[in-house]
């Protein structure tokens, strides 16, 4: 049986069983069904669990501090039984969050915010699963209004769309109330200047070909907050491609299949008012 030596009150504990046999060796074919018990007497477990290739895998949370014991036995003519024991100690006790939110952000852009309740001693506190109100000083944030934690730990998006620094706030419900705040600098959105095409530079007519559109700014950077649509066009007039694509986070992909030979060009123009533009040349060969 493994079992951690060491497992807190009210945390599910993976434990595994393996059959084996004299020689310590797995026995691939027991598939016997075992009883569990334990001297926790408020113990949460299975009653029994079965055996599939010679393992036997289950949970189970003690609810008693102190030194307790785990036993599995079989239902055979002459049982097999094993027992192992753990200490268990009181749960840790959520004292404080900790909140990972870039240092920058952009406007109208969803940034990712990972929540972590910890204790005192700043270790991770898995059985914490209460439910935080969230709170910023930006007017027109958008955010979830609450975020409940899964084994110590909430994720969420929010998307800031004033510029400046701006602070996120979380606050749990609890009586004495855990709070952090974080700041990040907000700054305006990137601005798409220009459209990257990826196509090679020869293909085979009749051939689908993957196309990659990437909206940058003047400095070359990825603009993930575009999301406009492209009329494509071809130099080929038998040319198989779809009449428009959209962006999503900044790119687009399709597929185009060239179909007369010698020089053909693939061209990109958004629908803006001042519209961008690309095109790029391939040699489409038989």
């Amino acid at each position: 049986m493994s079992l951690p030596e060491r497992t807190q009150t009210g945390v599910a504990t993976n434990v595994m069983l393996s059959a084996r046999n004299a020689q310590n060796r797995p026995v691939v074919n027991y598939s016997g069904t075992v009883t569990l018990t334990s001297s926790d007497p408020l113990v949460v477990l299975p009653a029994t669990v079965t055996f599939v290739n010679s393992y036997a895998q289950f949970k189970v949370t003690f609810n008693t501090s102190g030194t307790q014991t785990l036993t599995a036995t079989d239902n055979a003519t002459t049982p097999l039984t094993t027992s192992k024991q753990t200490a268990v100690a009181a749960p840790l006790v959520a004292t404080q969050f900790v909140m990972s939110l870039s240092e920058r952000t952009q406007s109208g852009v969803a940034a990712n915010v990972m929540l972590s309740a910890r204790n005192a001693q700043n270790r991770p506190v898995v059985n914490y699963s209460g439910t935080v109100t969230l709170t910023s000083s930006d007017p027109l944030v958008v955010l979830p209004a609450t975020v409940t934690f899964v084994n110590g730990y909430a994720q969420f998006k929010v998307t800031f769309n004033t510029l400046g620094t701006q602070t996120l706030t979380v606050t749990d419900n609890a009586t004495t109330p855990l709070t952090t705040s974080k700041q990040t600098a907000v700054s305006a959105p990137l601005a798409a200047t220009k459209f990257v095409m990826s196509l090679p530079e020869q293909v085979q007519t009749g051939d689908g070909i993957n196309v990659v559109l990437s909206a940058r700014n003047a400095q070359n950077q990825p603009v993930i907050n575009y999301s406009g649509t492209v009329t494509l066009t071809s130099s080929d007039p038998l040319a198989v491609l779809p009449a428009t694509v959209t962006f999503v986070n900044g790119y687009a992909q399709f597929a185009v299949s060239f179909n007369t030979i010698g020089t053909q060009t693939l061209t990109a123009t958004d629908n803006s008012a001042t519209p961008l533009t690309t095109s790029k040349q391939t040699a489409v060969s038989g």
